[in-house]
């Protein structure tokens, strides 16, 4: 539901990553306009309803769903910094966060953001060394997608001080 502006040659961000608060600036698909207009509502209608925004998840079995396989098939990936969710790091968070009956809005990923290319590289190193991949552009990534991709960093301040709490 959000999109980061970028260097031009977009390996580094250049607006500051988002937070809770922020209004989604993303409509470049069905799936981002529908999500930020269902998070709106239950914002406003279910106070008491937690919601996690998991962005790009990573798991550590290499599931067919995980960002990480998924990238990994395609032919040409762009290099373009985003955050993600380790499912292994934040499941665990989750869990606490359901015991403590927390509710609102957190932006539920790692901090910082990770490029493409070096989620290949570390992919490479540790899984499979003769991995190879290729590159493209965002204008070239478009004709072959059929609806536009978001690419940012979220700000989990909200979530790293939550989980300093639970560390007590």
């Amino acid at each position: 539901i959000y999109t980061s502006t970028y260097t031009p040659d977009r390996t580094k961000l250049l607006s500051r990553p988002f937070t809770e608060d922020d209004l989604a600036n993303f409509n470049g698909s069905f799936y981002s306009r529908t999500k930020a207009h269902v998070e709106e509502i239950m914002r406003h209608t279910y106070p008491d309803v937690l919601i996690l925004r998991v962005r790009m998840p990573i798991s550590d079995d290499l599931h067919p769903r995980s960002f990480v396989t998924k990238i990994t098939k395609y032919e040409h990936v762009v290099n373009i910094p985003n955050s993600n969710s380790i499912l292994h790091d934040l499941l665990p968070v989750a869990i606490a966060m359901n015991e403590q009956e927390e509710v609102g809005v957190y932006n539920f990923t790692n901090p910082g953001a990770i490029s493409h290319n070096e989620v290949l590289s570390l992919y490479q190193q540790i899984v499979e060394p003769g991995y190879s991949w290729k590159n493209f552009t965002l204008e070239e990534q478009a004709k072959v997608i059929k609806a536009d991709r978001s690419n940012c960093e979220l700000d989990c301040t909200k979530l790293m001080a939550l989980v300093k709490e639970y560390q007590g």
